[in-house]
Parts: structure tokens; sequence; C-alpha cells
């Protein structure tokens, strides 16, 4: 077996030795190849030779090798593919394939910025590389959208084409391979042994084409396979329930809520898009809103049987991420990113006076581009407001700008939020560190209390630094306790802290290894402070945390 990987191809002999207790890593792996591996391939008819696509340095950028002593060495061929001299490995890339019907072809796509080329090399031949197609848009897959034909002849091949697909033969003349079900291709492979059978990796799943690609057939029916991006509850009915899903828009559950709650989820019309931040009104569920990219709100009042936009996506009006909050007291007043100027891309507090809609007041609130002069990039993450008080607004957000050319994460706050445009004060806030916050929330009693979570600890092996109770009520000297104490180390992700009201000092954390929760009495057992709760859950990544009063669920 043969293992591809950035520190160089690796071998082993022995891959299917069984682990025990006395040995509980049996396979013996060897670096037979030590350069930076990107695509490995294994002549079809002749198993002693491998081919690879490496990259060597920043001079010497990519090249393609070939061992002829099943893998013990490589070494670069005398002819390589054209433009493969792009040392920038972030904007370049490059990747083969072989084909059983062709077993002497080598076919290669080299990727610059976003535009591929394709190109063959007969071995057999011994010739120069011939070009099959260039300027093809890639935007996903990263080279492995590139399928050849393994039964037929070789010739007809199947690429990722921006968000769908592009067919050719080898004369580069055009093939119809439809469109996928689901849009954005990351991956495309030729049944070894059926004749015209091709198989997609999608943003939706996996898809099956007999046609070579004429029409094709989902496979992922019931299959988990959208991202939940974020969440809504309702604050007054548990079950209404909005969520926001990568590539497959924003789906609602109405599905009245009982013990055995078992929703029926609906797509929402006219939210064709990466469904991002949905928000509930927590006084009238009926008032929604949902979102997708750059900025994109739609707003409903009827519980979302008809909704309208009141921010657009084409032309954008936010960088990427769509991120909105209600004032709580007076659900009314929406609070939401958006773009002040479009070059340099800087991002400001929207505020609007009526949901959002054209009636009221719409206008910008902070002035992040002047507190930090000179930035080439303010992008808002987040917004957060208490339930306790109205004019309490919290921002983080990603900043460029002098002296932090990589980026630094920032959070600034307002106890003025409803206050004329020109007369809202925002404040930064010193954090503990200038790292991607994944959770804030608010103490339910004191709006100066936050609770900050990151997504990592500061220390790979301890974990350290990864979730802090901060007092700001002297803002320009806050009190920040790291109450970290016995937390795995995990990742968490965007609203992954709740902090439960009329108890004693009640705190939920959410990250990939599961739900824990500690409260003023647990924190007093040394390493024993977090419990675990709930059983379970999916190893997995978590996008959110709400505790329905209602119900008294966690979700």
């Amino acid at each position: 077996m043969y293992a591809a990987t950035a520190k160089g191809i690796y071998k082993s002999l022995n891959c299917n030795a069984l682990a025990t207790p006395e040995n509980p890593d049996p396979v013996i792996w060897r670096n037979v190849y030590p350069f930076f591996t990107y695509d490995l391939e294994m002549k079809p008819d002749n198993n002693v030779v491998l081919y690879a696509a490496c990259y060597f340095d920043s001079t010497i950028g990519w090249k393609l090798t070939r061992s002829t002593d099943y893998g013990e060495h490589f070494s670069p061929i005398s002819t390589q593919p054209a433009i493969l001299n792009n040392g920038d490995i972030s904007k370049s890339g490059f990747t083969i394939e072989v084909s059983k019907a062709k077993p002497n072809f080598l076919y290669s796509e080299v990727r610059i910025n976003k535009s591929a080329s394709f190109y063959y090399y007969d071995f057999a031949a011994n010739n120069n590389w011939v070009t099959i197609k260039t300027g093809v848009p890639t935007s996903h897959g990263w080279g492995h959208g590139f399928g050849v034909d393994q039964v037929v002849n070789g010739e007809s091949i199947i690429v990722s084409d921006g968000i769908y697909l592009q067919g050719f033969n080898l004369t580069g003349t055009a093939l119809n391979v439809g469109r996928p079900v689901h849009v954005d291709v990351e991956d495309v492979i030729f049944h070894p042994h059926n004749a015209n059978e091709v198989w997609t990796c999608t943003h939706g799943g996996v898809e099956k084409s007999i046609t070579i690609g004429q029409s094709w057939q989902p496979k992922y029916e019931g299959l988990a396979v959208a991202m939940v991006e974020q969440m809504a509850t309702s604050y007054t009915d548990p079950g209404l329930m909005l969520v926001g899903l990568y590539h497959d828009g924003v789906q609602l559950t109405q599905t009245p809520y009982t013990k055995s709650w078992q929703p029926d989820w609906s797509f929402l019309s006219n939210f064709g898009v990466d469904g991002m931040l949905p928000v509930i009104d927590n006084k009238n569920p009926q008032h929604m809103w949902g979102s997708g990219q750059w900025g994109m709100w739609r707003y409903s009042s009827d519980g979302m049987q008809n909704s309208i936009e009141i921010s657009t996506m084409y032309p954008k009006t936010a960088i990427w991420e769509t991120r909105g909050v209600l004032n709580k007291l007076n659900t009314s007043v929406f609070f939401r990113n958006k773009l002040f100027s479009y070059t340099p891309p800087l991002e400001e507090v929207y505020r609007s006076s009526d949901r959002g809609l054209n009636t009221g007041e719409n206008v910008f609130i902070s002035n992040f581009r002047n507190i930090l002069p000179g930035s080439n990039e303010i992008n808002i993450l987040g917004l957060k407001t208490p339930y306790n008080n109205g004019d309490y607004l919290l921002v983080w957000l990603f900043n460029k700008g002098p002296g932090n050319s990589n980026g630094v994460f920032r959070l600034f706050r307002t106890t003025n939020a409803n206050a004329p445009a020109n007369n809202v004060i925002c404040q930064e806030l010193e954090i503990p560190r200038p790292d991607w916050i994944s959770g804030l929330e608010f103490d339910p009693v004191n709006p100066d209390i936050v609770y900050l979570s990151y997504s990592r600890s500061s220390n790979a092996s301890d974990s350290q630094q990864m979730i802090y109770r901060i007092n700001y009520s002297n803002p320009n000297a806050p009190v920040a306790t790291d109450i970290t104490k016995n937390l795995p180390v995990a990742t968490s992700y965007d609203n992954s802290i709740v902090v439960q009201k009329g108890s004693n000092g009640g705190v939920f954390f959410v990250t990939e290894f599961g739900v824990f929760y500690t409260d003023n009495i647990l924190f007093q057992r040394t390493y024993n402070e977090w419990k675990l709760v709930g059983k379970g859950l999916p190893h997995v990544i978590p996008h959110g945390l709400e505790l329905n009063y209602i119900s008294n669920t966690l979700r």
C-alpha cells in the first residue's frame, strides 16, 4: 500500500496486519520519497510502475515523477506538462489519472489559480505532452474533480467546471454530460468495469450516471448530508425551528413539540442559497428571518408561509458570512452585518428599526473603519444581544490592516445601540487572546459579564484558555477568569455557550466531544469542575447550542 502525504510518499508491506493489545500499531510505513505529493497513480497493467505529482519548492515548483521499482525510488520524468513551473503552491495544483482502456497513457490536470488545463502523454509513443483543453474554470475539487473513461477507449473525460461539469474527448471536443442534481462537484470517477458509468461527489452527496453523465441519479436520499451552518429555535414555541444548511438553503419545522418529538422538515422556497444564520423573534415567533451567503436576508411575518427579500446577495451586501440579531426587548429592531465599502471590503453594523423593511430606519451605526484606520478588511463574524438590556450589543470581527497583514480577531461592544446612529459608541474590548471566537454569551443577570470561548486550547496537549468568564464592568480593566479546568482539548464552533438563567451559575459548553456542564457547586470540585451531559451525540464539530425553557431541552 502507498500513501501520498504532505511529507512525501509512504509505503507499507504489511498493511493488513492486525492490531493486538501487545502491538497496537503493527503496520510499518516507510517514507520512500520525501517531497510533498498531491496525487499518486499506479500503471493499470503493471504494478511495478507508479506515477506521482510532487511539489519540490518555490523555485522548482511541480514535477511529475515516476517509479519503476514498486515505489522504492521516484525521479522526475524528462518531459513535463506545460506551465508546471508555477512555484506558488497556494495558487497551483497538479493531479494525474490513468485508464485501464489506455494503460500507456497518463492524463494530467494543471491548475493555476482557478483555471485548469488538461494534457495526456503516451509513454508508448514517447512524444511530447498533447494539450487536450485549456482555460476550464475550476472552483471545486482542487484537481480531483477529474475522471477518465476506464472501459471503452480511455478518450472520454469529465471534469468539475465552475459549479457544474464539463465533458470532452482527447481532441477537446465537447461531450454532453448534463448537470448533476446538486451543484459544486468535488470528485469525478469512472467505474473500473461498467462502461459509461460515472460517479460524482457533490456538495449534496454522491451521484451516479449510467449514461456517461447525460442524466444523474442522486444516491443520498435519507442520508444526513447537509451541514447545519446555524439554527434558531423559538423562545416561546419549542416546535418551531429554523436551520440554515450549507448548500441546502433554509428548512423549517413546525411539528408540535412532544417528548418523542420527530420533526418534519420542509425546504423553504426562495432560499436556493448556502443557508446561513436564521432568526426567530423571541416574543412573536411568526416573525422569522432566513439568510444566505453574501448578506442575503428574507423576512416573514407569517411563519415563513411567505417571505420578502430585505437584503440581497446579488449584488452582495456582505463579504460572505451573514449574521444578524434582534434587540430582544424591542424585537422590531434588527442588527446585521453589511458592507460599508466594497473596495476594500469593510463591514459595519447595520440597524433596521422595522425588522429590515424599508418602512423603517435603516442605517449604519458602527464606525470600525475609523477605529481601525487603514484596514483592508473588516469581516463581522458575529453579533450578540442580551435578554435583559436592549442597549448592549457585542460584535466580534476579523480585521486586516497595517501591522497585521495576516489578520487579527477583535471584540467590540456598544452600550447605547439604540441611540441616534451618529451617537452610537463602539469600544474595543480586551480579550484573552486575538484568536477566532467560537462562542459568546451574556450573563443572564449582569450584561457586563460575558462568557467567551475559543475553538482550541492555547496548548496542544493540555486544555488551557478555551473558555472564560469576563467581567467588563470596567471595560478598560476587564477581569478575565479562565474556567477551562478539566475540559478536554476539543474543537467548538459558533454559538457554543449557553448560560442558564435562574440557575446556580449553570453553563453549558458544546464541543466535538459532546456537551459539558458546570455551575457554582461543580466548579469547587478540583479536576471535576465540568461534567459531560447527554449520550449518543455524534463525534462532529457542533454548530450551535440553544436552551429552550418551555420544553426544558438543549438543542
